[in-house]
């Protein structure tokens, strides 16, 4: 289901190495408290699947701890989507190649992530990713849940220490030793009557809500 570019050049699998490296320290360093963990499920325990959603510019330290678990996430497929999806599988997720957009790659990643989901598979998934609007729920993740009949997750993230890429959006990559925080609230579903709009709608208050007790958490 994942893929791999078997044309990469041996200073870009270098990189992607290294990333995968950094990215395992930063996490081993920093000192993680999660609110909510109860509602993280093990992919695969539920008559249906369901998803975590967080958003894009927060996704290094929720990687790396939720490791491990066989959750699966959607990677683009552009050569900076390489680049997260070694990282990815590195730490034992598996992977579907494409996006939450609606081109040809998106339309098969959703195809493909709504089978998963019915067959009870958890996913991980950045709804404003992998290129934006900041903060904005991309179609495909609301057909996703509505097609599959499934619940998600929403989940914020605060770190007291980070760097900001200049990003698309202003990725977030915690200093070492850093404290963050990971807040998980309760596993929801999209009101039936919700037109898609709506639904884009309703799912980011939730994740901005996730987000914000995340901060409130973390200034105490």
């Amino acid at each position: 289901m994942s893929s791999s570019n078997n044309n990469l050049s041996l200073s870009y699998k270098i990189a992607c190495r290294l990333l995968a490296t950094m990215s395992k320290l930063l996490g081993a360093s920093a000192r993680i408290t999660v609110v909510g963990d109860e509602y993280m499920p093990a992919s695969g325990q539920n008559e249906k699947g369901g998803m975590v959603l967080l958003w894009h510019a927060t996704t290094v330290l929720p990687i790396y701890r939720y490791r491990n678990r066989g959750y699966m996430g959607i990677i683009s497929e552009s050569k900076d989507g390489e680049l997260q999806n070694s990282v990815m599988l590195a730490r034992g997720y598996r992977t579907i190649r494409g996006s939450t957009g609606n081109d040809k790659h998106g339309a098969r990643a959703l195809l493909t992530s709504i089978r998963v989901l019915k067959d009870g598979a958890f996913m991980a998934i950045t709804p404003d990713g992998p290129k934006g609007p900041v903060k904005k729920v991309q179609p495909g993740v609301v057909r996703m849940i509505k097609k599959s009949d499934c619940f998600f997750v929403p989940m914020g993230v605060a770190y007291d220490r980070c760097w900001r890429l200049k990003s698309w959006d202003s990725h977030m990559v915690p200093k070492p030793f850093c404290k963050a925080v990971i807040y998980v609230t309760e596993p929801t579903r999209i009101p039936e009557d919700m037109d898609e709009e709506q639904a884009a709608v309703f799912i980011e208050n939730r994740i901005n809500d996730a987000e914000k007790k995340a901060w409130e958490v973390i200034s105490k």
